[in-house]
């Protein structure tokens, strides 16, 4: 089972995998597990299975993520 996380933007909302949201972050492959911290407009996302992390703001992950909802439809 892949596991999805939801994420919304001004009303809208959708899916994506824990896969898709690393390669939107360009962070290789890993096992399942990942902590969320949200510091105004940052979000820290923490992979500690694999000691990856990422930072990004709030604009540049809706763009990210828009991305892929504009390839997939």
């Amino acid at each position: 089972m892949v596991a999805g996380y939801c994420y919304g933007f001004e009303g809208d909302s959708t899916k994506v995998t824990q896969a898709e949201l690393r390669i939107a972050l360009g962070l290789p492959a890993g096992p399942p597990g990942l902590g969320i911290t949200i510091d105004g407009e940052r979000f820290h996302l923490e992979f500690p299975a694999d000691n990856q992390q990422a930072q990004i703001s709030a604009a540049q992950l809706q763009r990210l993520l828009a991305k892929k909802v504009t390839v997939k439809t």
